[in-house]
């Protein structure tokens, strides 16, 4: 009797959380879900910070059988971190946008919104790589526009004194760490 009704509490209690989860996109790249292609990719070497480009007329076009696929190249006058800031954002149902940071990692996927106006994730990088794609046959020719990076955002504590002092404790003179016990701890 007693397994019954923590088996049934489990179960409810199982259904009660799968209700409510939260579901992610799962799109990855048209270059990487093609490994072996290689895109055709227009590059554009930026001096400043704050600029506007408009996507579609800067980015090169591949053509696939069922989407358009345009990459531009954002290279960096130096290493820099920060996000993209994106604005006119209008793209149809089934467009997507990743940015690489070098070749290695990305954001995204950037999806059609209400908003016109958004923000990248956080890059670390000396250049990015912009990849959109849109269905061939989708209601109307997505663009955008970047209009600047803005800078990683530092707090004014950190600004006004010495960055070291502020997150390293300069007393102590070898701390150590000791781990013991399990966790989470039980009493």
């Amino acid at each position: 009797m007693n397994t019954n009704i923590i088996t049934i509490f489990i179960l409810l209690f199982s259904i009660f959380n799968l209700q409510f989860a939260q579901v992610v996109p799962a799109y990855t790249p048209i270059s990487f879900e093609n490994g072996g292609v290689e895109l055709s990719t227009n590059s554009i070497i930026l001096n400043a910070e704050d600029f506007e480009i408009d996507f579609r007329e800067n980015a090169q076009l591949t053509i696939y059988p069922n989407q358009f696929i345009w990459r531009l190249e954002l290279i960096l006058h130096e290493f820099k971190t920060g996000h993209l800031t994106i604005s006119n954002w209008n793209i149809p149902l089934g467009g997507r946008l990743f940015i690489f940071n070098n070749s290695e990692s990305y954001t995204g996927p950037y999806l059609p919104t209400n908003q016109s106006e958004l923000i990248s994730g956080r890059f670390k990088a000396s250049n990015l790589i912009l990849e959109y794609s849109e269905p061939i046959f989708s209601e109307f020719q997505g663009n955008f526009t970047i209009a600047g990076i803005k800078p990683d955002y530092v707090a004014d504590s950190v600004m006004k004194e010495n960055p070291v002092s502020v997150f390293v404790n300069q007393t102590r003179d070898n701390p150590t760490i000791m781990l013991t016990g399990y966790w989470p701890p039980t009493n």
